[in-house]
């Protein structure tokens, strides 16, 4: 039972953290003046937050890293066992969290219209670099909370 508390609580937080990153992306081109509108199938804010990100797009995936590194308490083991113990570091998840629903939003929009994306493949290594900047932040947020709050 307490093993399933831990899981949930990690799937909570990684859902908090693609919610995080859906809005770092969408947000920014809202107050950018010079951002061009694009048109998307389905998710043409997504697609606009994409096209158009800027550093603060990245300002703001960083941020949410960092959040999720503070919130989140102390590291335990995800999958038990396996060729060994391993420990996994949850701020490297919390950081993939951040940009882990773009990918899954392409595959909606190519499922409803096949010729919308291309260059797919092109786009889920964007996809990856954009993790970077959540990586960090989850890092140094880890590092915050375990210097600044005892115990945690």
């Amino acid at each position: 039972m307490n093993k399933l508390r831990g899981s949930l609580k990690i799937l909570i937080v990684f859902a908090i953290g693609a919610v995080l990153g859906l809005i770092s992306i969408i947000i920014p081109p809202l107050w950018i003046v010079d951002v061009k509108a694009y048109e998307s199938p389905l998710f043409p804010m997504v697609r606009t937050g994409i096209e158009g990100m800027s550093e603060w797009s990245l300002l703001f995936l960083f941020l949410s890293g960092m959040l999720l590194g503070i919130i989140y308490p102390k590291r335990q083991p995800l999958y038990g066992r396996l060729l060994g113990v391993i420990y996994p570091k949850h701020e490297l998840l919390w950081g993939i969290s951040t940009m882990s629903l773009f990918p899954i939003l392409a595959f909606i929009e190519m499922s409803v219209m096949p010729n919308s994306r291309n260059l797919w493949p092109i786009e889920f290594v964007i996809y990856g670099f954009c993790t970077i900047p959540g990586i960090i932040g989850a890092y140094i947020g880890a590092f915050i909370r375990r210097k600044l709050i005892p115990g945690r």
